[in-house]
């Protein structure tokens, strides 16, 4: 057994003080990344993951370093709502279908 300098038995604990520290998790990656694409703040994106914005920048840096592209990437992968269904009104002349003539 070991002890200290009184010869007093010293009691490991099995983790340091304070609170255990955050760590990164794929799951919580893509919400802070979804927050971004939203256009969401550090403070709204760490709010989500539940971290402090410092422990955002700490843990989720690469993430944070994409926030001004991922709105733009988001736009890029959605479908343009202007395009969808425009063929049909060509064909029916500008008349929505079942439309008196």
């Amino acid at each position: 057994m070991e002890v200290d300098l009184f010869g007093l038995p010293v009691v490991r604990r099995g983790e340091g003080r304070g609170r255990p520290e955050h760590r990164w998790t794929l799951e919580n990656s893509n919400k802070v990344l979804l927050a971004f694409a939203r256009g969401l703040s550090l403070d709204d994106a760490a709010l989500v993951v539940g971290v402090s914005v410092p422990t955002l920048r700490k843990h989720y840096f690469s993430e944070v370093k994409q926030q001004a592209a991922a709105k733009l990437r988001m736009e890029m992968t959605q479908p343009d709502p202007a395009q969808q269904g425009g063929g049909r009104r060509e064909r029916d002349g500008g008349k929505g279908i079942g439309s008196p003539a």
